[in-house]
């Protein structure tokens, strides 16, 4: 296995991201960091993706440049479309700037925004990718949802991050049951 990406909510979807300095949000972070490095580590992951949303792709590439400082892995951001961001709040756009500009590569699947652009990301990612890591609250409907049943539907090995529980759920990793 040597590649991952990532899916999961926004911070309008899954309370806890509202606060990243919050308690919870922080022993998520941590529990997310972990399992990133036990992917590198004990699964052979070296290149992550991330779709680069608000919420879980941004806190999820900001631990994928973490680890770098200990481990040699890369960071693709797989953007819906090329202005994704420059619409967002300055906050929010900087921070997107700043995870852009440490990223190892850059993919945007297409130059201005349509309807579907952010379902052929979610698609791009899942193909290119050996595994996928999902930060996910149960919920059924939505672009996590549907990433997830994508990745069920082509088979990969996923592993789940359930939120707010912090507990971790393997599909179709069988061999890979000592990651964790």
């Amino acid at each position: 296995m040597t590649s991952c990406c990532f899916t999961g909510h926004r911070p309008a979807d899954l309370p806890l991201l509202q606060d990243e300095s919050g308690e919870a949000c922080c022993q998520m972070k941590e529990a997310l960091y972990a399992l990133i490095r036990s992917l590198a580590l004990q699964g052979g992951v070296r290149h992550f993706i991330t779709g680069m949303a608000l919420g879980l792709d941004q806190i999820a590439a900001e631990a994928v440049l973490r680890l770098q400082t200990e481990l040699p892995v890369t960071l693709e951001a797989a953007l819906p479309f090329a202005g994704q961001g420059l619409s967002w709040s300055k906050e929010h756009e900087a921070r997107h700037s700043r995870i852009l500009a440490r990223c190892d590569a850059v993919v945007s699947m297409q130059e201005r925004y349509s309807i579907g652009c952010y379902h052929r990301r979610n698609r791009y990612m899942v193909e290119k990718a050996d595994i996928l890591l999902a930060v996910w609250s149960g919920k059924e409907s939505g672009g996590s949802y549907q990433t997830l049943q994508y990745a069920r539907k082509k088979q990969k090995p996923i592993a789940i991050l359930r939120v707010p529980e912090l507990w971790i759920e393997l599909e179709n990793m069988a061999a890979q049951t000592s990651l964790l």
